[in-house]
């Protein structure tokens, strides 16, 4: 009796496994499209107001695991990373609507249907001048509305201390890519 349960662990255990290793092989062979946004953080009356100075000119590309690693180097470079999205155009996208005034969007990409975002909250340090990204109690962390939407809720919330990130066309890849954010406060 021992040895048929200790046998059904260890295929249990080599299902799992075998299941893992397949996903993460999956995962390795997927492409995700991401860019850079340079943030000027301002202090006014004891609150963070952000202000988009420029973005980098290249869309990067990558796994998962690059996505994570360039987030944390951009942190370091005081650099927010925008992504990861699913494709090169989907990057090219946002990255027309991150501009430093709502004003300044000179052309509209075409996305029909309800978009998702989440909201990240990083501050400077000064000593170490790098950003950290922060985690805040009670505040709004995910949207979903059309195009204009998230337009109006990407500059509204710069104005209280909160950078949008989005828009992503689903909401499993929002929260897919709001966790891998999380790891890095």
């Amino acid at each position: 009796m021992k040895q048929k349960i200790l046998v059904i662990i260890a295929l249990i255990i080599s299902v799992l496994t075998l299941s893992f290793t397949s996903l993460k092989a999956q995962d390795d062979n997927i492409r995700y499209y991401w860019f850079t946004v340079i943030i000027k953080i301002k202090q006014e009356l004891g609150n963070l107001k952000y202000q988009i100075v420029g973005s980098s000119s290249q869309i990067y590309s990558g796994t998962l695991k690059d996505f994570d690693k360039a987030i944390w180097e951009g942190l370091r470079r005081r650099r927010i990373v925008v992504g990861a999205f699913l494709s090169k155009q989907d990057a090219l996208n946002a990255k027309m609507l991150y501009k430093s005034k709502k004003e300044k969007i000179k052309k509209k990409p075409v996305i029909n249907g309800t978009v998702y975002w989440f909201a990240i909250h990083f501050e400077e340090q000064p000593r170490l001048r790098i950003y950290i990204i922060r985690r805040k109690p009670g505040a709004v962390r995910y949207g979903s509305g059309d195009l204009n939407y998230f337009i109006d809720a990407f500059y509204q919330q710069l104005q209280y201390g909160m950078f949008t990130i989005g828009p992503f066309h689903s909401q499993e890849t929002a929260e897919m890519m709001k966790n891998i954010y999380r790891r890095n406060e």
